[in-house]
Formats: structure tokens, sequence, C-alpha cells
């Protein structure tokens, strides 16, 4: 189960198991999960929650683990996913 991991992370409502939308019913399940991952990253973003705060990301998707680790990845879905992490990473000094 992918998920962010805190010492406070349930009261803060910060682990949010993988649950596929209809809409991506279609995709891998690695896509599914990592895409879960970056939106859950990007909301705790927006909302200021990792402001001043360091993030450790974990996960059993050895496939996202792998492109975000090389920064690439022969699909240009997940490609894309990674981009927004990098991003972020960059952007907010994570």
């Amino acid at each position: 189960m992918s998920g962010i991991k805190h010492k406070h992370a349930p009261e803060m409502g910060l682990v949010q198991p993988t649950s596929p939308r209809t809409q991506w019913r279609e995709e891998s399940s690695n896509y599914r999960e990592f895409r879960n991952l970056v939106e859950t990253i990007e909301g705790l973003v927006a909302s200021g929650t990792l402001a001043g705060h360091e993030l450790f990301m974990f996960t059993d998707n050895s496939t996202a683990e792998a492109a975000f680790f090389k920064g690439t990845s022969t699909s240009e879905k997940l490609f894309k996913l990674v981009l927004r992490l990098k991003k972020i990473e960059m952007e907010e000094s994570l």
C-alpha cells in the first residue's frame, strides 16, 4: 500500500491508502498508486501542511520508486508523474 508515513500521520489525516477512482480503473496499478501518491503530496503542498517539514515518501510500488529515483520512465504517464514530483521537490525544497 502506498501512502504518506509520518509519526502524526493518522491524526493529521495524511495516510491515504490507494483506492482506484472510477476514471483510473483502466490504468495500471502502478499508475494508479503513483498518481494517488503524487496527488496526495500536491494537496499537502497546496494546503501548506508540509511548510517547514521534511517529507519522507514510502511505497511498495517498485516501479514508481525506480522511476522517481532514475527521474524517468519509459511510460509517458509515469514520466509525467515523476516530473510533477520532481517539480515539487525543487520548488518546495523537499
